[in-house]
């Protein structure tokens, strides 16, 4: 799964971005005609569109024989953009990251997506705090929570010490195999430790040992010059 945006993503994107997966999930879930074929286990997943798939991701579908939703936390725990009380969660029970999302098609989670659709309307369209609302009271689905290696948000800072299996942020598609490379390629034994932040990955004695390539915030302008 390769992904090469190169451009300045706008306000209105982000929030069809946010739409795209709501209504991907349910397209795969609900049995749409638009829903690609069944995989074995009935498990099925959904992805953002700035989501780039970096290593097996067959372990996640594993999760899936003991569980209904898998999904990795939110780098923001509760979102401050709910204009709406949500005073019925705890804030003990964080957002989890819905750019990437792993699932069983049973009839538990047919009624969660749908009770998710309703609750994204309620609160105009922002996907991951409807989320978090609904899988707090569906207490017959079983949720599992991923590593962050499994949705690794690579702008932002973070922690890891395993293979990056999804990457997700927007970037173009030799960017998402360099970062890929700088992240995994150091990761030989379950005694890696690295932490990654403003593009600079750094192990355990806090030296920068890499960096991703430089991030580009204008696309448009880039492009241009490119073309003059």
């Amino acid at each position: 799964m390769k992904r090469n945006l190169r451009r300045k993503v706008t306000p209105v994107e982000r929030i069809v971005n946010s739409a795209l997966t709501v209504w991907l999930c349910l397209v795969l879930a609900l049995g749409s005609e638009l829903a690609r074929p069944d995989i074995p286990g009935l498990a099925v997943n959904g992805f953002d569109v700035d989501t780039y798939a970096a290593a097996d991701l067959s372990e996640v579908f594993q999760v899936l024989d003991q569980f209904d939703i898998a999904a990795a936390h939110a780098s923001k725990r509760v979102s401050l953009r709910v204009s709406l009380p949500l005073d019925d969660v705890p804030e003990s029970f964080p957002e989890l990251n819905t750019g990437v999302i792993a699932f069983r098609k049973n009839e538990p989670v047919q009624r969660l997506l749908h009770a998710w659709l309703e609750e994204y309307d309620r609160l105009a369209w922002l996907d991951q705090p409807a989320f978090r609302r609904v899988v707090y009271k569906a207490t017959d689905v079983r949720v599992a929570v991923l590593p962050p290696e499994f949705n690794l948000g690579f702008w932002k800072a973070g922690y890891y010490n395993q293979r990056v299996r999804i990457l997700h942020g927007w970037a173009s598609g030799e960017t998402y195999e360099r970062v890929a490379a700088v992240l995994n390629e150091p990761v030989t034994s379950r005694r890696y430790r690295g932490v990654f932040i403003s593009g600079a990955l750094f192990n355990k004695q806090a030296e920068v040992v890499d960096r991703f390539p430089e991030k580009v915030r204008r696309w448009r302008s880039k492009l241009k010059q490119a073309e003059s």
